[in-house]
């Protein structure tokens, strides 16, 4: 395999990870979580 076949798999895998964690963290802010909707 030539060097950039790697590092575009890097690239997009990183890029992939990216896009998981931005998709979990928008889920996450949108939906009430018990802590913040709960009683102070």
């Amino acid at each position: 395999t030539r060097p950039d076949e790697g590092r575009g798999r890097s690239a997009q895998l990183s890029r992939l990870s990216f896009y998981t964690h931005w998709a979990i963290s928008i889920c996450a802010s949108e939906q009430p979580s018990p802590r913040k909707s709960g009683p102070s």
